[in-house]
Order: structure tokens, then C-alpha cells, then sequence
């Protein structure tokens, strides 16, 4: 390996130590009450380490949401491989859901804190971009199924818009609400139950 190729090696490698240690502050603490300095200090790097790879916390945050994205993005990739009728992928895409938000807590609960503090995040253009661009694919992803669902004749003539986003909405807030009330509560319930029960009241609207 020559000289270039170790040096590339060396920043993929930091970049990444970075966003460790960046996932675990921010998931641990929000995005007002991390810094730049303890995720320089968890990383074991200088903080004008870290300003030569993210112009600051706003950039870091999203960093590690699109890697949110990307990694359930692959998720549902791969739910969307199976030969099954749309409602059963609907069914599938909810799960996997779930699934993602049990399997990676830390990448979950920053999701969830970008909607509790998004008046405190200054984003630009740029990185606000780049997040649309990831729920796009997405929405896309659950709008393709219902599509097929209305083609073949599983789905009425719906606004496949409107019910993209209301199948979302409502797996999230599903997870979200329920979440948060066990927690304060100190119960635990069978989220994916309801989640299965939500699908069943929708499809009761939507079928033919």
C-alpha cells in the first residue's frame, strides 16, 4: 500500500471514529447539550481534528442521520426483494421498522431528536438536502408498493401520496408514543402487535 492509499485509509478511518463517537453523545444527550469538545475527547482526537472533517455539530448530526437512513434504506431493500403481495410488503416494511428501532437504539433515538429540536438546528440548504433526499427514497420505497397494490387490483384508487405518508406517520408515532409511555410507565408492550393492528385498520380503508 503506498503513501496516498494509507493516508485515504487513515481519514476513512477517522471520519468514522468520529461519528462513534459523535453517535454516542448525541444519542445520549441531544444535539443542544453535546459538544464538540467531548466528541473530540471520546474520539481521542483534537477539536480542530474534527473542524477539518465537519464544519461543526450541525454537519456531524446529519452525517449521522443520513447513515441512519442508509442503514435502514438497506433494510427495506431488502423486504422489497421478496415475491409477496403489496399488502404483505406493507406488513414487512412496518416490521422491519420496528426492527431497525430495537436492533439500533442509538441511530433511533437521534432520529427522534432531530424532530424534538429541530428549532435549535440551524441547518443549511445543503445538509437539509441531504436529509429530504433520504426520506424521498423512502416514501418512494412504500409509494412503489402501494402503487403495484392499486395495478393489480389489491388496492382502490387512493392518493398514493397521502397514504404513503399516513402509513409512515403512523408506524413512527405508533413507535414513538408507545415507547415513551412504557418507559414512564415501567411496562412493556407488544408494539409490533399494535403496529400489525394499525396495518389491519388501514387496509380495512384501502382495500378493495
Amino acid at each position: 500500500m503506498g503513501i496516498p492509499e494509507r493516508k485515504e485509509k487513515e481519514k476513512i478511518k477517522r471520519r468514522k471514529d468520529i461519528l462513534g463517537a459523535a453517535k454516542n453523545s448525541f444519542s445520549k444527550k441531544g444535539f443542544m447539550n453535546a459538544t464538540i469538545e467531548e466528541i473530540a475527547q471520546e474520539s481521542e482526537l483534537s477539536t480542530g481534528t474534527i473542524y477539518l472533517y465537519f464544519s461543526g455539530k450541525e454537519e456531524l448530526y446529519v452525517s449521522l442521520i443520513v447513515e441512519t437512513y442508509d442503514i435502514l434504506i438497506e433494510e427495506l431493500g431488502e423486504v422489497l426483494k421478496q415475491d409477496v403481495a403489496p399488502d404483505e410488503l406493507l406488513v414487512s416494511i412496518a416490521t422491519t421498522y420496528y426492527d431497525f428501532c430495537e436492533n439500533h437504539p442509538d441511530h433511533y433515538r437521534i432520529l427522534n431528536f432531530i424532530v424534538n429540536e429541530h428549532l435549535n438546528l440551524k441547518l443549511t440548504p445543503e445538509l437539509t438536502e441531504k436529509i429530504d433526499d433520504k426520506t424521498d427514497i423512502i416514501f418512494k420505497m412504500v409509494s412503489e408498493v402501494i402503487k403495484h397494490g392499486i395495478g393489480i387490483g389489491i388496492f382502490k384508487q387512493i392518493d398514493v401520496w397521502d397514504v404513503t405518508s399516513l402509513f409512515w406517520s403512523n408506524i413512527h408515532g405508533i413507535i414513538q408514543t408507545q415507547t415513551t409511555i412504557d418507559y414512564l410507565k415501567g411496562r412493556t408492550t407488544d408494539i409490533e402487535s399494535l403496529i400489525r393492528k394499525n396495518i389491519e385498520l388501514m387496509f380495512l380503508a384501502i382495500k378493495v
